[in-house]
């Protein structure tokens, strides 16, 4: 069944996870590689009902499997599936250096910045394409006091530009603005957004920042944040690299779902075991099993014998019941009769023929087999007697009639073009000379003929039916 995709974060940072995949095949990784997007390709998620974990797909293939403490760790995957959406990761692939060979890593990110905390703008709103973590000034904003409640978590922040800055809110929170480098890069993007009639839209996130953070992708810390607190970032790539597909976004791209709410408030953390976590693609995993056939189902399956050997069929009958076939064994050499009753056939004989005859005299006398007792006198019928007709009273009646045969189209057709041909021809002369009329009436004599064996074709086939 095909579900709707639901794109998940770029972001691995604050408490997420990259999972390698496992033995994949280069093929597979080299159009992974070579894909449109910027930001990479994205795989698609399913759940395994048979095994349990999560399977992966890229495309209509099936590429690997999750193990189920993936989805004990990510409870909001879970949800997704429940709603009848496929979590959509994405993956990075990189080439080994010297080795010409390329690996691939499953993008997780931390199990709160699954999906949004806040609901989407109630106008057309596009996402701004991700791919760069780029870091909000909350100090010349309000802050994000009200949005620290459950941490790491995600929102949808809807940017402006105001005299040149672009500015993050929340639901009419304004978080703060870029710096005046991010907001050069992504500007012209928002106003791109903004001229089309859609709200922009990029991903802001708020975890806990870690020591010695560098670097700005989406998949790598960020710089200048200080250990022990909280990095507020948005996710927007910049506008110089827009492809044509960023420039004609799809509108409203997360389909809607019902938000998540964690039983004991707050997110499982990603621990040691995501280190056993792996893309497995081993033949066994990549085919589903096919599920044992329930006991009580199997009662009610029963022996099918060939139709050719019924003798058979009684004789397994008989076994299964516990009960001998003595018939059955000797019907092999017994007369036809004896046999046919052995097996179970029911035997007509030639008296009941003979009776249900005398029951049924509008059935004539057939020629009886060898051994059947002749039919009575009074059973024979006389021969039927024709009514003499003043006409052929004399003729003897004929042993068969012939099959009338369906008379063809080509005639009448072909007549009926001759016709309006020689009618065209008089229409073209003006009908001014006896000639043209002549033409003219043998047209129309021709069309009538044509009209006529078709009529008769019609006739012929309406009585056949």
């Amino acid at each position: 069944m095909n579900r709707p995709l639901y794109p998940l974060p770029l972001v691995t940072a604050g408490g997420g996870a990259r999972v390698p995949v496992d033995a994949a095949s280069q093929g597979v990784l080299l159009s992974l590689l070579g894909g449109t997007d910027p930001a990479g390709e994205r795989l698609h998620l399913t759940g395994d009902e048979y095994q349990g974990g999560l399977v992966v797909h890229h495309g209509p293939a099936r590429i690997g499997r999750l193990p189920q403490s993936v989805l004990e760790t990510y409870p909001q995957l879970g949800h997704l599936l429940n709603q009848g959406l496929s979590p959509a990761p994405g993956v990075a692939v990189t080439p080994e250096p010297g080795s010409g060979r390329l690996t691939a890593e499953l993008l997780l990110p931390a199990p709160g910045l699954v999906m949004p905390a806040n609901s989407a703008p109630e106008e057309p709103w596009a996402l701004l394409p991700e791919g760069t973590r780029r870091a909000l000034d909350t100090a010349a904003g309000e802050g994000t006091g009200p949005l620290e409640r459950v941490v790491p978590a995600q929102f949808l922040a809807v940017l402006r530009v105001l005299d040149g800055t672009v500015v993050a809110a929340v639901d009419d929170h304004v978080v703060g603005p870029l710096s005046a480098a991010d907001s050069a890069a992504v500007r012209d993007l928002v106003d791109h957004y903004s001229a089309l009639g859609l709200v922009p839209v990029a991903r802001l996130y708020i975890y806990d920042a870690a020591p010695g953070d560098v670097g700005g992708r989406s998949d790598g810390p960020i710089a200048d944040v200080a250990p022990g607190s909280h990095s507020v970032v948005v996710d927007v790539r910049d506008a110089a690299s827009a492809t044509e597909a960023d420039l004609e976004p799809q509108v409203n791209p997360l389909p809607e779902v019902s938000a998540y709410r964690p039983a004991t408030g707050t997110f499982p953390v990603v621990g040691a075991e995501a280190k056993e976590w792996t893309v497995t693609v081993a033949g066994a995993t990549v085919t589903d099993e096919l599920p044992a056939m329930p006991p009580e189902r199997l009662a009610r399956l029963r022996e099918v014998a060939p139709p050719t050997m019924p003798g058979q069929a009684v004789s397994a009958q008989a076994g299964r019941s516990g009960q001998a076939a003595p018939a059955a064994e000797g019907a092999a050499g017994a007369p036809a009769p004896e046999r046919a009753a052995a097996m179970g056939f029911p035997l007509i004989t030639p008296e009941q023929v003979a009776a249900d005859r005398r029951s049924n005299p509008a059935v004539p006398a057939r020629e009886a087999g060898p051994g059947a007792a002749p039919a009575p006198a009074h059973a024979a019928e006389p021969a039927p007697v024709h009514a003499a007709q003043p006409d052929c009273a004399d003729d003897p009646a004929p042993a068969h009639t012939p099959a009338r045969k369906r008379p063809a189209m080509w005639p009448g057709l072909l007549a009926m073009l001759i016709g309006i041909a020689l009618v065209a021809g008089g229409g073209i002369l003006g009908f001014a000379t006896t000639e043209a009329v002549g033409v003219a009436v043998i047209g129309a004599v021709l069309i009538l003929l044509g009209v006529a064996a078709l009529v008769r074709r019609g006739r012929f086939k309406m009585d056949r039916r």
